[in-house]
């Protein structure tokens, strides 16, 4: 599972089982401030539980800026 900061608030890239279907979702870690969260999409699913469902294009931009990344910080091990 890989964290990042998506619009001020520190989240975890994982997956949602809803209507029997995996999607991918951010789960928040932490957040600044509640109103920072609301505006960045996060919805409670379940009590105390704050995620926010993913697009394929929010996803794949997501997916890509980690990739991006990941290629930089092995560059600068180098």
């Amino acid at each position: 599972m890989d964290e990042l900061i998506y619009k001020g608030v520190l989240c975890r890239l994982a997956t949602y089982r809803t209507m029997g279907e995996n999607r991918p979702a951010l789960y928040c870690i932490d957040s600044p401030d509640q109103q920072t969260m609301l505006d960045a999409g996060f919805d409670e699913l379940h009590y105390g539980l704050w995620a926010k469902l993913l697009t394929d294009a929010e996803y794949k931009e997501i997916t890509d800026e980690l990739n991006r990344s990941m290629e930089l910080n092995e560059q600068a091990d180098r």
